[in-house]
């Protein structure tokens, strides 16, 4: 088959996963998880009301509507259609991790308006801050003084009246005061156009502090190490380098990759190369997978280098991450593990590496890495079935996700 055959029969890549941006949960789990994708921006630009609100208790011997989860009293219309004192009878799923009004307790609600009168939370739980009191002296929340100034400068139709106010207050959000703000508000600075690319001096030291002091098990750090990329700091290789070192850095692996290829320069590459050096294999199998990620030409060598190591779990992170710099030089290498050399080193004998190559020779597109394929797929008695279906199905899919 050929390669221009199979890029034609092949689907585009799936989208990374979701991100951490905006919960109502307690703080320290509301920063650590990652399949959340609401930010503060995108809760104020999808709600047909933000308002603070009180729960409400059900009114005594009242027979609660179908689907109703609680009620909620506004306390202060922050932006859209409704009043105050207005007792409003939210809906959801009591079979979801869905919205559950606590009476008494003050909130940011955002609000969808449903056929007949009828609301719902945006985005289930996630669409009800809960607001903690006022701080000493009569300050107001950290968080509802960042909505405030959201709501007042997100334009219906898109774009933002003062992008200079907008972007101050989410520095200050993700570099401190709410947890639950954090990396949402990270992630508003990095897909909003132009907005981090203005940024003042002052706000680029806090946001580089935040990076170098934030623990990598948090949300936060995995947006923070894509700043690095978009910043450009004098030393922001050694910076990546060093939290991808760190405890926990698998969390923030693809970050520190995309962040070298925004850095765009070789050198970095070299640095965080020469780590693996003297490195654990668990840190070499790290480095392999965001040089991967990097999709970085500088980045072959290193990895072609690491596809060699004693241990399957970096031999392993090494091919996929050839594979995902998606070039036809990488297929040599990957080939030569994956069949042996006449009179040389033999072929790959661990099963999950060997998986791990085919995956990375699809991803090569050159014609000696299908034939290759094709060959394994076909090889009844020399490759478990196991193994053979799972070529089969690479050669079917080439741009499928590799998992393990």
């Amino acid at each position: 088959m050929t390669s221009r055959a199979r890029a034609s029969g092949a689907g585009t890549a799936a989208a990374a996963a979701a991100l951490l941006c905006f919960l109502s949960g307690p703080a320290a789990r509301a920063e650590s998880r990652s399949e959340e994708d609401m930010t503060p921006l995108s809760l104020v630009a999808g709600a047909d009301v933000v308002a603070v609100v009180r729960g409400e208790r059900p009114s005594p011997g009242a027979p609660a509507a179908e689907g109703v989860l609680g009620r909620l009293r506004i306390l202060e219309v922050l932006r859209g259609a409704a009043v105050a004192e207005e007792v409003l009878p939210v809906e959801g799923r009591e079979d979801l991790n869905d919205l559950r009004v606590v009476p008494g307790v003050r909130s940011v609600a955002f609000l969808q308006r449903l056929p007949g009168k009828r609301w719902q939370v945006l985005g289930d739980a996630r669409g009800l801050l809960a607001l903690e009191e006022s701080p000493p002296g009569g300050a107001e929340a950290p968080a509802l003084s960042l909505l405030r100034i959201l709501v007042e400068e997100a334009r219906p139709g898109g774009g933002l009246a003062a992008p200079g106010r907008v972007r101050a207050a989410l520095v200050d959000a993700a570099t401190g005061g709410d947890p639950r703000f954090r990396a949402g508000a990270a992630l508003d600075l990095l897909r909003v156009p132009g907005l981090l690319a203005r940024a003042t001096e002052v706000e680029r030291a806090a946001l580089l502090e935040a990076f170098r002091t934030a623990e990598n098990r948090f949300r936060v750090k995995f947006h923070l190490a894509r700043m690095v990329g978009h910043l450009s700091p004098e030393g922001g290789a050694r910076l990546l380098a060093d939290a991808l070192l760190a405890p926990e850095g698998f969390a923030i692996r693809p970050a520190v990759g995309l962040a070298l290829a925004d850095l765009g320069d070789p050198e970095a590459v070299a640095l965080l190369a020469s780590r693996a050096a003297t490195a654990s294999a668990e840190a070499r199998a790290l480095i392999a997978g965001a040089l991967g990620w990097s999709g970085l030409a500088a980045a072959r060598g290193p990895l072609e280098a690491l596809l060699g190591a004693a241990e399957p779990p970096v031999r392993s992170e090494a091919a996929v991450a050839l594979g995902r710099l998606r070039t036809a030089e990488a297929a040599p290498a990957l080939l030569s593990r994956f069949l042996g050399e006449p009179g040389g080193a033999a072929s790959e004998g661990d099963a999950g590496v060997r998986r791990a190559l085919a995956w990375a020779l699809a991803q090569c597109d050159a014609p000696e890495a299908w034939r290759a394929l094709e060959a394994a797929a076909a090889a009844e008695g020399r490759e478990s079935e196991s193994f053979r279906g799972f070529v089969r199905g690479v050669l079917e899919n080439p741009r499928r996700s590799f998992v393990r």
